[in-house]
């Protein structure tokens, strides 16, 4: 294994690792639910992500959850940062945030993706 293929399975793990968490954090914080079964949820997330990932065709459901949650990590952050600067900052901050969760996971997966198409 290459020292750039290390560190793009290192990116995708991070990547999976910050989609586990939000959803835990989600959970505890708004949904509510106890913290305990908060962390069970995100170790189950964060194997089910990875575990996507040791199968060529299942990269992709790793890709878009992973990619979608991390896309909306950024448009919430954002928008619930900027409430408090002028009323209609949210409507600016979310989709910045958003683009920038985008981003961050085009990033974050590239290297998934060319497991997937079997560029490997």
């Amino acid at each position: 294994m290459s020292a750039g293929a290390a560190s793009g399975v290192g990116l995708v793990m991070t990547a999976n690792g910050i989609a586990s968490l939000a959803i835990g954090i989600y959970l505890a914080m708004e949904v509510e639910v106890p913290l305990l079964w908060s962390l069970a949820v995100v170790v189950v997330a964060f194997v089910f992500l990875t575990g996507c990932l040791l199968d060529r065709r299942m990269v992709w459901i790793a890709i878009v959850l992973g990619g979608s949650i991390n896309a909306g990590i950024g448009a919430f952050m954002l928008a619930a940062l900027s409430e408090n600067l002028h009323p209609k900052a949210p409507w600016v901050a979310g989709p910045l945030g958003f683009l920038l969760g985008v981003f961050a996971s085009i990033w974050e997966y590239k290297d998934a993706a060319r497991i997937a198409r079997g560029d490997d």
